[in-house]
């Protein structure tokens, strides 16, 4: 077997030419040609999966070719997995490159932020290999929601798919911990009293969390803050005219109040009350918390404000 160059090879990929010459039965000379073709062998490098967010309808996993051709990639689920909705599939003759290419996963509806794990089988012309690809389904932002300049609550269960947590810690900027704690209640939010979470433009956070009944921590994909514009109207009242601390809430006005509402932070009302001969000041009984007050004097003024009742 001759190349071009008149070398013998004998695997190394590229096209050669056999020729040989033969005579017939009768003597006859004649002429063999074969125009042959090695193929390289499929060669490739340990597939990796970026992050992905538990509301992406699917994620890639890249791979990256360094020889051959790829005909065939199975995919194949772990048990965890398919219990979660995830379904094994097959793509025959899939575009292939030398470098970086990549398959989507189509991500279930149903899927529960966890830790999975997939087998994918890629079949090539002269060689076969199998990765087994580790990946973390996260939660998505919107468990979270950013509240004015200086708040960020972790939603209940009625507005974050249905989960209760046990534990939580906060991060800044993928890398920096703020706070960590057990929660024994529904109220979990970061805080920054008299200064803003948005140090910087683009700032992000997540929250990293473990599901009661469970020991192993899933993180959320980050939320990036944005500057609020945090309007007040002030109907003859200052901040310093409504003074909160242990339990109790006291307001004064300069004109009678007739109407009080009082909002937990995740938006729910907690009290709401009408007065005949109130006066100008008033005084309500709260748990500890974050709220939001907003009163209407008689001339029909509305005042609302973000409170902070301390323990």
């Amino acid at each position: 077997m001759y190349s071009a160059n008149g070398f013998y090879i004998d695997t190394v990929p590229g096209r050669y030419t056999f020729i040989e010459d033969r005579f017939t039965k009768d003597g006859c000379p004649y002429t063999v040609t074969l125009y042959l073709t090695v193929l390289p062998n499929l060669r490739m490098e340990m597939p990796t999966v970026n992050e992905i967010c538990g509301d992406d309808a699917y994620f890639p996993i890249e791979y990256n070719v360094i020889t051959g051709k790829i005909e065939k990639i199975e995919v194949n689920f772990d048990d965890k997995a398919k219990e979660a909705g995830f379904v094994n599939f097959v793509e025959y003759y899939p575009e292939t490159n030398i470098g970086t290419n990549n398959i989507n996963i189509p991500l279930p509806d149903t899927v529960r932020p966890d830790n999975y794990s997939v087998t994918l089988y890629f079949e090539g012309r002269c060689y076969d290999t199998t990765f087994t690809v580790d990946f973390t389904v996260l939660y998505p932002s919107s468990v979270m929601e950013q509240r004015w300049n200086d708040v960020i609550i972790l939603k209940n269960p009625a507005y974050n798919g249905g989960y209760d947590f046990s534990y939580i810690e906060w991060f800044v900027n993928d890398n920096t911990p703020i706070a960590q704690k057990y929660i024994y209640n529904k109220d979990a939010y970061i805080y920054t009293e008299g200064s803003t979470l948005l140090q910087s433009l683009g700032d992000r956070y997540r929250v990293c969390l473990i599901r009661k009944g469970e020991y192993h921590q899933i993180c959320s994909c980050p939320l990036e803050l944005k500057q609020h514009q945090d309007r007040r109207d002030y109907p003859c009242i200052d901040d310093s005219r409504i003074v909160s601390g242990m339990g109790r809430l006291k307001v004064y006005s300069c004109e009678p109040i007739v109407e009080m509402y009082l909002w937990n932070i995740y938006g729910q009302i907690i009290q709401q009350k009408h007065y005949a001969d109130a006066g100008s000041i008033i005084e309500v009984s709260v748990n500890p918390g974050i709220y939001i007050i907003r009163i209407i004097n008689k001339k029909n003024q509305i005042y609302t404000q973000k409170i902070i009742v301390p323990q």
